[in-house]
């Protein structure tokens, strides 16, 4: 369904809860200036030679709208879940007068409402982690049903990594006396939860990093000031997310596209965990 932008009541609040929560945190929680840069270069080479190039967001990020401002005649579609979370990105942007200009639409990505064969790319980030295995087909048929023939979709992927797997403790140990800040608050939480141990599920779940937490504190109390800054951001802790080692991801990926290329991340707390990739519709 299409949203008009609303100034209605019932989103005050939710809408400013979820953007004050997004300051919190930083790279690579969200998409780094080094990150955009390699977004840039995949989308560039994607559009090349059209002239009104039509763009969907798979969430609501800001920096993939503002940086999407240069494009004067692009078409920006923004898709996600609830319409909370697009104003309170929305509060984010450097930009804010270019969302006036977007088209908003408020569904689940396996079942967007969306033209077939439309947009020339589709931009995600960290965006399959939402999802199990299962889903995957569902979803990777919806974006390249609403892909253009030789369009393609370019995104973040979150893969787990044995040889980067951190211990609770011991991350939590190397935090125990550093102040907080975003940078501290988001590298604790990618390498205690991100890069945590995962079952063979591939599922990380939200309720029992909370319980790690809980035991932690009791013993450590000096680390409550940033454990406090993590409630914030995740509490009720009902948010589980699903990840796959990088052969199983990539498995999965080339049953639906073609890898045309990869990037790494560069200097981050998720570098062993992530590539940036530009795929296209397998035929």
């Amino acid at each position: 369904m299409t949203m008009k932008k609303s100034t209605s009541k019932q989103f005050i609040d939710p809408w400013k809860t979820i953007a004050n929560n997004w300051k919190l945190f930083c790279a690579p929680g969200r998409p780094s200036p080094r990150n955009i840069l390699d977004y840039e270069k995949l989308l560039y080479s994607a559009i090349k030679g059209v002239k009104q190039p039509k763009i969907l967001i798979l969430g609501s990020t800001p920096e993939f709208r503002d940086f999407l401002t240069k494009f004067k005649k692009a078409e920006i579609t923004v898709c996600d879940v609830n319409i909370e979370m697009i104003l309170a990105m929305t509060e984010l942007m450097k930009n804010k007068k270019a969302a006036t200009k977007e088209i908003w639409v408020k569904s689940n990505w396996k079942d967007m409402p969306l033209k077939k064969n439309y947009y020339h790319v589709v931009l995600g980030d960290y965006i399959i982690g939402n999802f199990p295995l299962k889903e995957y087909p569902q979803l990777f048929n919806k974006i390249r049903c609403v892909l253009d023939k030789k369009g393609c979709f370019v995104s973040r992927i979150f893969f787990y990594n044995p040889d980067a797997v951190e211990n609770f403790n011991k991350a939590a140990n190397k935090y125990l006396n550093r102040k907080v800040t975003r940078k501290t608050i988001t590298d604790f939480w990618m390498e205690a939860y991100f890069r945590g141990p995962y079952k063979k599920s591939g599922i990380l779940s939200g309720k029992k990093f909370k319980e790690k937490m809980d035991k932690y504190v009791k013993k450590n109390p000096k680390i409550k000031p940033l454990f406090n800054k993590i409630d914030q951001i995740l509490s009720p802790y009902n948010k589980d997310y699903n990840f796959y080692n990088l052969k199983e991801t990539e498995k999965s990926l080339k049953k639906y596209f073609v890898i045309k290329e990869k990037l790494p991340e560069i200097n981050t707390t998720l570098s062993k965990n992530t590539f940036i990739y530009k795929l296209l519709s397998k035929k």
